[in-house]
């Protein structure tokens, strides 16, 4: 069995531990899996690890729990193999505005996205036996395996001293952290290619797909009614231990790269049987194959749905009365419309009635729901689903449902703490903090939420499925899921000082 994404491998087996409730994990081990073991025991997220065996060494994990729940809450991969995504430290992000942790992988090692910030670019070692020449913008790189030159950008400084190369940025270009990390990157491989060289290995799948080298040209067979013949560039090996495989050696690192990709780009693997060149450690995801469905009769049916706002439209064209001081006007099941005077405050809001129907033997039983949210405007806040014969009865059975209902929400100045997100079914709700005198950007139920709550600056939007009852469950699990500073410390085992990096 061979592993395509350790890393991968190394988050799900922390996912479905915790998800058991397991005291520990165990997993393959490998430098960079205790790299982030390190870290993650470090701030707090686990409680300890340690490595067994010699010949095929395993990395044990002790996860780590408050109060009965995992204190790791998500642990998500962000940049993949095929997917690499760099950032300059001042584009590192910051996870629930600081209160969790990106594990980063930089020149100096593997840290959190906060050490990362304050650390600048690790230095290039200068093996003995390579020789470099600095002549502006332009290094020269010399060792046992050949010559390679290359031109840095002039918004890059490049210092050689006691057998290290140092970078930096030049005064006056907003890209010059970022560039002089591309160049130490570059220089750093041009010194490997030197020294140890580099190998791509790829491979042949299909029926007489073949290849062989003659001298500095590929001969490829490919299913083609041609054979395909590659020209090597100077300075770049092949050799085909099998006839079904391809090893490129090389200095240059971005020459054998390319080398590779023209050779794959003859024949991509297809995506029903993965025939074609891909490289060795590619992992090909095949689709299935097509299937003829057969043609079924369907029935049509025609549902008629009598909305709210149709309802009260009706209403008031059969009875156009207004009565003076009414909070609000509702109908009754006799549709006879009834002023109804409500007491509620300012932290009490009616989000939705509607007029639902029972079919039974002797007819038709009809009824109303409605859905309401209560809070005390600082930071409770609760929402309840009633029905009744009567709009009236089935608002009072909801408001009492939602004061039974509360959940203590841990906001930070009138907004939220970090963004969060919410799920119930098919609706989902996004949320995150906004600065003074933004206000609330958010419609329909979700407003009605955060305004009882107590959040006076907030930016939110809703996707999926907008029933009322849907969106306000939605917004409540986004709530109930924010933590606060104190929370996140005391599930480390930190300070909010070192949480916040204050």
């Amino acid at each position: 069995m061979s592993m395509q994404d350790p890393i991968a491998d190394m988050l799900t087996r922390i996912r479905n531990g915790q998800a058991a409730n397991k005291a520990a994990v165990t997993m393959p081990s490998s430098k960079l899996k205790v790299a982030i073991a390190n870290v993650l025991k470090e701030e707090g997220f686990i409680e300890d690890f340690k490595v067994e065996g010699d010949t095929k060494p395993e990395l044990e994990l002790t996860l780590k729990y408050f109060q009965g729940k995992a204190v790791v809450e998500s642990i998500q991969r962000v940049s993949r193999p095929g997917l690499r995504i760099y950032k300059r430290k001042d584009e590192l992000p910051k996870v629930m505005a600081g209160l969790g942790i990106a594990v980063v992988s930089t020149s100096k090692g593997v840290m959190t996205d906060r050490a990362a910030r304050q650390a600048g670019l690790a230095p290039v070692v200068v093996p003995a036996g390579v020789d470099v020449k600095i002549n502006g913008q332009v290094i020269t790189i010399k060792g046992k395996n050949g010559e390679l030159t290359r031109t840095l950008n002039d918004a890059v400084e490049v210092k050689h001293a006691d057998n290290t190369l140092t970078f930096g940025p030049r005064d006056g270009y907003a890209d010059g952290w970022a560039q002089a990390g591309t160049a130490r990157a570059l220089l750093n491989s041009m010194v490997i290619g030197v020294t140890e060289g580099f190998t791509k290995k790829l491979q042949l799948v299909g029926v007489g797909y073949r290849a062989a080298v003659k001298g500095n040209v590929i001969n490829l067979s490919l299913g083609f009614s041609h054979p395909v013949d590659h020209q090597l560039p100077a300075g770049i090996t092949a050799e085909c231990p099998t006839q079904t495989e391809i090893v490129l050696k090389g200095a240059d690192k971005q020459v054998i790269g390319q080398v590779a990709a023209d050779l794959r780009a003859y024949r991509r693997p297809e995506p029903y049987k993965g025939k074609g060149v891909r490289y060795a450690d590619e992992v090909v995801r095949t689709k299935e194959a097509k299937k003829n469905t057969p043609v079924t009769k369907t029935r049509l049916q025609l549902w008629v749905k009598l909305s709210l706002n149709a309802l009260w439209k009706k209403a008031s064209k059969m009875y156009p009365l207004t009565v003076p001081g009414s909070n609000i006007m509702v109908v009754s099941r006799h549709w006879q419309m009834l002023p109804v005077k409500l007491a509620f405050s300012s932290k009490e809001k009616l989000i939705a009635v509607n007029r639902v129907s029972k079919t039974v033997k002797g007819g038709r039983i009809f009824s109303f729901t409605a859905l309401t949210v209560v809070g005390d405007g600082n930071g409770r806040v609760g929402f309840g689903y009633g029905k009744a014969r009567e709009v009236p009865a089935a608002i009072q059975k909801a408001m009492e449902k939602a004061r039974r209902n509360m959940i203590n929400v841990a906001l930070n100045n009138g907004t939220l703490q970090h963004p969060v997100k919410g799920v119930h079914t098919g609706s989902r709700v996004f949320m995150q903090p906004a600065s003074e005198g933004t206000g609330i950007i958010a419609g329909g139920a979700m407003r009605a939420v955060l305004e009882v709550a107590g959040v006076h600056n907030v930016l939110a939007k809703a996707y999926g499925s907008t029933n009322p009852i849907n969106v306000v469950r939605a917004t409540i699990d986004g709530l109930e899921n924010m933590n606060s500073p104190e929370m996140v410390a005391a599930k480390r085992g930190k300070s909010v000082e070192e949480i916040l990096g204050k």
